[in-house]
């Protein structure tokens, strides 16, 4: 089974949130010169950002 097919299996919130902690992580790593601290700030904002947006973009499209 490959990832695509796993995560259609998943619910649109569990995909979201999936993608939201991909984004985190890679937006940690990039940022993490700058500081942890700021780093983990900016990895929680844009976490939850593009989450959420990624939440309700699947929630209005999906149908």
């Amino acid at each position: 089974m490959g990832i695509n097919a796993w995560l259609e299996g998943q619910s649109l919130l569990g995909q979201a949130l999936i993608g939201a902690v991909v984004v985190a992580i890679v937006t940690f790593a990039l940022n993490y010169a700058s500081g942890a601290v700021a780093a983990a700030g900016t990895a929680a904002i844009s976490g939850v950002v593009i989450g959420g947006t990624y939440y309700l973009g699947l929630r209005v499209f999906s149908e």
